[in-house]
């Protein structure tokens, strides 16, 4: 999925609000990532 966006934004198919919503679930698919981790070993 994260190399599909990367893509996408160097051909310049996405605007800028559409590589923003793009960085925006990255961000969040990594925090909740994190906290499950961090869930795991507490």
């Amino acid at each position: 999925m994260e190399e599909i966006a990367e893509k996408e934004i160097e051909s310049g198919i996405l605007t800028k609000e559409g590589k923003q919503l793009l960085m925006d679930m990255l961000e969040n698919s990594k925090r909740e990532r994190k906290s499950k981790e961090k869930r795991r070993t507490s």
